[in-house]
């Protein structure tokens, strides 16, 4: 095994590795779309509630039926 070479280090593993590392109180991680309020729990965006609604909304609708989008996307 003497004559493998290692892999670079990954570059967002190395970021939460740093973020990890970091002394400051008030760092804030904003990697990987996990975001954290003040007491460490997971926050969620409005948007991504509204979207969510929004989705519920339209799966109950029958309005989704979950075939892939066009190339452009959803109208």
């Amino acid at each position: 095994m003497n004559h493998l070479t290692l892999a670079p280090a990954d570059p967002i593993l190395g970021t939460a590795l740093a973020f990890k590392a970091d002394k400051n109180p008030l760092k804030m991680n904003l990697g990987v779309g996990a975001y954290r309020d003040d007491n460490g729990k997971p926050y969620v965006f409005s948007v991504i509630k509204t979207v969510d609604e929004k989705l519920a909304a339209e799966t109950k609708n029958n309005k989704l039926d979950k075939e892939y989008l066009p190339i452009d996307g959803l109208a």
